[in-house]
């Protein structure tokens, strides 16, 4: 279970079981939840609250929070920016402060995690590729290791030079 609570100045505090990359969405979600933002995007659909709540409080992307809830894709990026407007401004003004009073910037605390969690994802994908690429050429997967010429020129899938007095394969 997650340990939610405030500090002595008002200050909100998250254990240590909210992955690292999630507590300043987390601590948004607590703040927005204790303001009440929930229960008034509740009032105008019950979906906006369940997606911006998923969305703040895990790594979900928004893609796959909108199938669970049986929406489009750009229809749920357009309800996660409009709800958190409406959520926004439930927040205390010294809150709401903290994010420069706009509430994409607020939003931007979540975006952050998804952007990295997809730029690891990319990665090491990339990682792979280049490494069955390099078994399937006979070398070794040692990153460290640098291709010799002839792997080079094997791995290139760049087109030969023309220059413009190369009048082969032009048609006449």
């Amino acid at each position: 279970m997650i340990e939610h609570g405030t500090g002595g100045r008002g200050d909100v505090y998250v254990s240590q079981e909210v992955p690292p990359q999630l507590q300043a969405s987390y601590q948004l979600h607590h703040r927005l939840e204790m303001s009440g933002a929930y229960e008034r995007l509740e009032q105008l659909d019950p979906r906006r609250s369940i997606l911006l709540r998923t969305y703040l409080t895990s790594d979900k992307p928004v893609k796959d929070i909108a199938a669970e809830l049986g929406i489009g894709n750009s229809t749920a990026k357009f309800m996660v920016h409009t709800s958190m407007e409406v959520a926004f401004f439930t927040l205390p003004e010294e809150q709401r402060a903290e994010y420069d009073n706009s509430p994409l910037t607020a939003l931007q605390v979540r975006s952050t995690v998804q952007t990295k969690t997809k730029s690891d994802r990319v990665t090491a994908k990339n990682i792979q590729r280049w490494q069955r690429h390099r078994t399937s050429q006979g070398a070794s997967n040692d990153l460290t290791e640098p291709l010799s010429t002839e792997e080079t020129l094997q791995s290139s899938h760049h087109l030969p030079y023309r220059t413009p007095d190369d009048t082969t394969n032009r048609a006449s």
